[in-house]
């Protein structure tokens, strides 16, 4: 059995979490463990025990810190990024510098975070000048397309209408695997809902007449 921490360790371990959470969102944070870590006091001090010692008696340097708080990184993005295709899609090559931006500003949080990721990288995504560069119009509604799919079925909302510029209904993303193909033109209104009961998702498109 192990001796219980000193106050010294578990200082060091509080040390630990609040670097590693920095690292995570913090890229010239995460930049300087590799450039400068001379500059970055030791983390943890190693014991003069003899016996097997607990993670903050692990010594880890700067160099450590920085790469597995990018394999974090990496890991959230991919977690995330899987529960939204068609954004995935339409973001194309910009999917993983878009994700960059918000997980620098979003650190991850609730109990289903790869979820809450998805759910808060779409909204991120909507408000007006955040993402660099600017998404386009039939961006926007193919995200907003996607978005209402997923908050109604991960029962944020029970059911979901929105108008659409854009004939999103009939996009998808293995027909149109890049940016360079967007859905055509035409007035959509969408209705998703669920029943209260079950599980399933149902949805509806109307076309709109010209006007």
């Amino acid at each position: 059995m192990h001796p219980p921490p000193s106050d010294s360790e578990t200082n060091d371990l509080a040390q630990l979490q609040k670097t590693l959470a920095r690292a995570l969102i913090d890229p010239a944070f995460r930049k300087s463990l590799v450039t400068q870590p001379t500059t970055h006091r030791p983390l943890v001090e190693t014991s003069d025990r003899s016996t097997p010692q607990p993670l903050t008696a692990a010594s880890l340097n700067p160099l450590q810190i920085a790469d597995f708080a990018a394999l974090l990184s990496r890991k959230r993005q991919g977690e995330a990024l899987q529960l939204l295709p068609w954004t995935v899609a339409t973001l194309s090559n910009h999917t993983a510098p878009h994700f960059s931006q918000f997980s620098h500003r979003h650190p991850p949080h609730g109990l289903n975070k790869p979820l809450e990721d998805a759910i808060a990288f779409q909204r991120w995504l909507l408000q007006p000048n955040t993402a660099t560069p600017a998404l386009s119009p039939w961006q926007l509604d193919v995200i907003r397309f996607e978005q209402a799919a997923v908050l109604v079925s991960s029962r944020r909302n029970s059911w979901l209408v929105r108008r659409f510029r854009f004939r999103v209904d009939t996009w998808t993303p293995e027909a149109h695997p890049t940016p360079s193909a967007p859905p055509q033109p035409g007035c959509r209104v969408c209705i998703w809902w669920r029943s209260p009961h079950g599980s399933e998702l149902y949805f509806r498109a109307l076309r709109l007449p010209k006007t």
